[in-house]
């Protein structure tokens, strides 16, 4: 639902690249997105070699060992990365990079009143990873919407929402100051 939200998003993105190492598995969750009035191009890769055409990367991989690097990434230009993975795709030289701008704690988000709080070796104190802080959120607010299954738009906006209203967003950075070339 994510990604549908995303591609819903009016002038967000003119094209959108998805990957993922199972090319079949991928089209066949490509072909399944309700795209809304979405009208760039929509592909699927199943390598990395499209990055070096991007601006924005949302990435969320399962492994120890960070894929993105600077050969992967456009030769010039901003490029934005929100890396969810524990731990991070990305490597140390992507991560240093002047021109990256790198969502900070993507994959985490703060709690206000419990700033000694731990939870992993991979989170800073006083921060949780988003499915741990849905849980809490559980239990701090009445969320009268779809939490598993197919998550509608309208689940994600409410549990936005409630996460605003808890500060759970409150010490994340925007990305200011973000332009691409375009």
């Amino acid at each position: 639902m994510i990604t549908e939200t995303l591609l819903k998003t009016e002038g967000l993105f003119g094209q959108v690249v998805l990957m993922d190492r199972k090319i079949s598995k991928l089209d066949a969750f490509a072909a399944g997105l309700d795209l809304g009035t979405f009208a760039g191009a929509l592909k699927t890769a199943a390598d990395l070699r499209p990055l070096s055409h991007c601006d924005v990367i949302a990435v969320a991989a399962n492994t120890n060992d960070p894929i993105i690097f600077p050969h992967h990434l456009k030769a010039e230009g901003a490029v934005l990365i929100a890396d969810v993975s524990v731990p991070s795709a990305l490597s140390a030289e992507v991560a240093g990079m002047s021109r990256v701008k790198t969502l900070p704690l993507a994959s985490s988000i703060t709690l206000p009143e419990d700033p000694d709080f731990v939870i992993s070796s991979h989170t800073p104190k006083g921060a949780t990873f988003c499915c741990a802080a849905e849980a809490m959120l559980c239990g701090l607010e009445a969320l009268d919407v779809p939490l598993r299954g197919r998550i509608t738009a309208e689940a994600i906006a409410v549990v936005m929402d409630r996460a605003r209203k808890q500060r759970f967003f409150e010490r994340l950075e925007p990305a200011a100051g973000f332009r691409t070339d375009r």
